[in-house]
């Protein structure tokens, strides 16, 4: 598979990735929403690490990855920076721990950050693509 099939998939993945997560908002099911909203954010990451023709990582590694290959090359603004580490600490303490539970308010805001970021790779690795 190409960098360029690769990419587009790993796009396509992160796009029904947030559509699920928004169901899943709908259905008030806030741990999953989040879950799944975070995993829309790794597999735009593993698209643009795909455009930029760099080797794809795990999810283990994504936000070193993600810090080290494309914050910087593909510009992303320190808003969608932030929210791939914020979204996935949430997501860690609300499958982790039996004492923290989140909410409709907090899943909505994750939502809505996680799209915030699938939408800016999805630009970048476009635009990027069509060079």
């Amino acid at each position: 598979m190409s960098e360029l099939d690769e990419a587009r998939t790993w796009m396509l993945r992160a796009v029904k990735s947030l559509s699920a997560a928004e169901a899943l908002g709908r259905e008030e099911l806030p741990l999953d929403a989040i879950s799944r909203a975070y995993f829309a954010m790794v597999y735009a990451v593993r698209a643009a690490l795909a455009a930029l023709e760099q080797p794809s990582s795990g999810t283990f590694d994504i936000l070193d990855a993600f810090k080290a290959r494309v914050a910087d090359s593909l510009e992303i603004t320190k808003e969608n920076r932030r929210a791939l580490v914020i979204i996935n600490d949430l997501r860690k303490r609300t499958e982790e721990s039996l004492e923290w539970e989140a909410g409709r308010d907090t899943s909505a805001v994750c939502l809505e950050d996680a799209k915030s970021f699938v939408n800016e790779l999805v630009e970048k690795v476009n635009s990027r693509l069509e060079v």
